[in-house]
């Protein structure tokens, strides 16, 4: 399977379908300027008002 980032220059390769979701944790991740947990930046999206479920931020950030 191949890889390939999932936003800006940084980023690093993601594996799986690029996704809604994971685009929205790629978002999330270029907006924040310090480290967050997953459980932080799950919160992030919930009041930016995304739909993306805690188990999906975790297997993104892996």
């Amino acid at each position: 399977m191949a890889t390939a980032p999932i936003s800006g220059t940084n980023a690093a390769p993601v594996r799986g379908r690029s996704t809604r979701q994971r685009a929205a944790v790629a978002a999330a991740l270029d907006e924040v300027d310090e480290f967050r947990s997953a459980q932080e930046l799950h919160d992030v999206l919930k009041h930016r008002g995304d739909s993306v479920g805690l188990t999906t931020v975790y297997r993104t950030l892996q």
